[in-house]
């Protein structure tokens, strides 16, 4: 906690992904990443409780925790006085993998616009997400994100493709092929000069 500006963190466990994406995609105050304004956040403070406090029910530690990154994360103070400052081990790994299946989604369909609007291929597109979003091989790598994008995206970007072609097919900004000529180059432009009397 910095008490000068009343600025309150709590430190989270997270996915090696999710820390790089965090890192690239948010601000920090201090040392701590500022997901205030974000959905993100709303789930972060659903967890939060106070220092020792005994949950009913506590579910074991999963067994990837201790290999989780450890992060520091802003808690509005209003959350941090009315909620808590700590987050179950539990929640910390829920939230690390709600985050995760949004990096996913995120770059399955940053993949499917590029490959079905701007005809790059899918390979390309996914090498650039992977890059702008400064992913390192153990983080996420080519082969997880395309694998998860052709089990769960390709069925998605044949029908955008259909329904692209539909909309193509009776778009008023297409001519019809009828009134195009064939092997016919440029044709000058002629105006029509008026008669001075």
């Amino acid at each position: 906690m910095n008490r000068n500006n009343k600025i309150h963190s709590t430190t989270i466990r997270v996915h090696p992904a999710v820390f790089r994406y965090l890192d690239v995609t948010f601000n920090k105050i201090g040392d701590a990443y500022d997901l205030r304004g974000h959905i993100f956040y709303s789930y972060l403070t659903a967890g939060l409780i106070r220092k020792g406090m005994k949950l009913p029910t506590m579910m074991p530690l999963p067994k990837q925790y201790e290999k989780m990154l450890k992060i520091k994360v802003v808690i509005a103070s209003w959350d941090y006085h009315h909620f808590g400052w700590d987050i179950p081990p539990f929640h910390q790994v829920a939230l690390s993998n709600h985050i995760y299946k949004q990096i996913l989604f995120d770059g399955c369909y940053r993949v499917m616009i590029s490959h079905v609007f701007g005809n790059l291929p899918r390979d390309t597109a996914i090498k650039s997400f992977l890059s702008e979003h400064s992913f390192l091989v153990t983080e996420l790598n080519y082969a997880a994100l395309r694998k998860h994008y052709q089990r769960h995206w390709l069925e998605s970007e044949k029908l955008i493709k259909e329904n692209v072609a539909d909309f193509n097919s009776v778009s008023p900004h297409i001519l019809p092929t009828n009134s195009t000529k064939k092997n016919v180059g440029i044709v000058p432009f002629r105006m029509k000069q008026k008669k001075i009397d």
